[in-house]
């Protein structure tokens, strides 16, 4: 059963004809949303341009160090591979990552969705999403497949449970021509979003499995969907 989950007063979710959706629980069986109106994703003055080596996690580790290092939106391409995550970056208040915080404004561009594909690289532990955005933090990501994070609750912060895929806490996410697949967390599957604004375009939320919002968790934010599928 597919799903989207939002909860508290200031949660929305926007669909077919950009009607926003009160903030109960929201469960869709098989959800192809449209908006009439365009709705245009995250987008900044571009600073720098990272190209990434095929499969090299190292060098789109650093570049994401690099691009947060600046106050720039730095566009991150990535040559057609699969770059697989064997351990953690990062962990702190939300969790383990596999890549670095998000903190400033990032397109990361694949050479489409089923060529590109960032994962974690085995089933077995550790455990961890792969990437976190936070506030001030700005994501746009084109043409490429996040697969296989999965969260387990290692401290007592509610947020180190969710988000298999993505977690975006405060910040802005726009997602176009991708696939969020194949991961998991105790909430949020695929996505957890609080506070902050996720824009899903022409894409696929598919096949990630949680206890609560197995596709999408949205807490206190918004999530505008379009032209996609959900499918959980």
């Amino acid at each position: 059963m597919s799903k989207i989950k939002s909860r508290t007063k200031g949660s929305k979710i926007k669909g077919k004809m950009g009607i926003t959706l009160p903030s109960f629980v929201v469960s869709v069986c098989v959800a192809i949303f449209s908006i009439a109106f365009f709705m245009a994703l995250p987008h900044t003055i571009y600073g720098v341009v990272f190209t990434v080596p095929a499969g090299n996690v190292d060098a789109l580790i650093k570049a994401i160090d690099a691009a947060n290092a600046n106050d720039e939106g730095d566009i991150i391409n990535l040559e057609a591979g699969t770059y697989n995550i064997m351990q953690i970056n990062n962990n702190g208040t939300n969790g383990a990552n596999g890549l670095p915080i998000i903190t400033s404004s990032i397109t990361i561009t694949g050479a489409g969705a089923f060529t590109t594909i960032i994962q974690k690289g085995n089933r077995n532990e550790p455990f961890f999403r792969i990437i976190e955005v936070d506030f001030p933090g700005d994501l746009l990501i084109e043409g490429l497949t996040i697969r296989g994070g999965s969260v387990g609750c290692g401290n007592n912060e509610y947020f180190s449970c969710c988000g298999g895929g993505i977690l975006n806490i405060n910040g802005r996410v726009g997602i176009s021509h991708s696939i969020i697949t194949d991961n998991g967390a105790t909430c949020g599957g695929g996505i957890a979003n609080s506070g902050g604004t996720v824009t899903i375009e022409n894409s696929s939320i598919a096949h990630n499995v949680s206890n609560d919002g197995g596709g999408i968790l949205n807490e206190d934010g918004t999530v505008i969907i379009s032209s996609s599928s959900i499918d959980n």
